[in-house]
């Protein structure tokens, strides 16, 4: 085994690498998730997988003291798609998953005696209490697949650099 010394900043730099790697490959395989399983965003799992995939994928991008993030150059794409994909899901890490900004995150009461139906409309039950409705901001369902790309594109970019910097510093 071979422990990366915290103190050189060439094996932080490697560590940090790594790390990224672990969790866009997470990123990854929760968005492949959202693809294979969830057919809509009133699906239960839908918001909890969106929350996962883009904490996961955005944490390398946020920078710290202690954590400088990701390298720039993994913020340059050749596609523009790619990277209207990742500012996106950065965005919307930031204003919807890591601080719910309420302004844009609203809370209504729905008063008790209500109507509401469910199930595409197929079921209606009446409210016994003062029911709530928080609207905010969703991906569409239709970005998954973008998504699960970009990570596997950073994916990719990052095995070649890891492999590249452990034959460089441990030959």
């Amino acid at each position: 085994m071979i422990e990366l010394d915290p103190n050189n900043p060439q094996h932080r730099a490697l560590r940090r690498l790594i790390l990224a790697r672990s969790d866009i490959e997470a990123a990854q395989a929760a968005a492949v998730h959202v693809i294979d399983h969830v057919s809509s965003t009133e699906h239960p799992l839908f918001q909890p997988l969106t929350c996962a995939t883009v904490i996961c994928y955005a944490r390398p991008f946020v920078r710290t003291k202690l954590y400088p993030g990701l390298p720039d150059k993994y913020e340059s794409f050749a596609n523009r798609h790619m990277r209207t994909m990742h500012d996106t899901i950065i965005d919307f890490r930031n204003i919807f998953v890591a601080h719910r900004d309420s302004q844009l995150n609203r809370v209504t009461l729905i008063p008790k005696g209500s109507k509401v139906s469910f199930s595409g409309g197929k079921s209606e039950m009446k409210l016994t209490s003062h029911g709530e409705w928080v609207r905010g901001g969703r991906l569409p369902l239709a970005c998954f697949p973008l998504l699960r790309d970009l990570c596997g594109y950073q994916v990719a970019r990052l095995r070649e650099d890891i492999a590249s910097e452990k034959e460089r510093l441990f030959p």
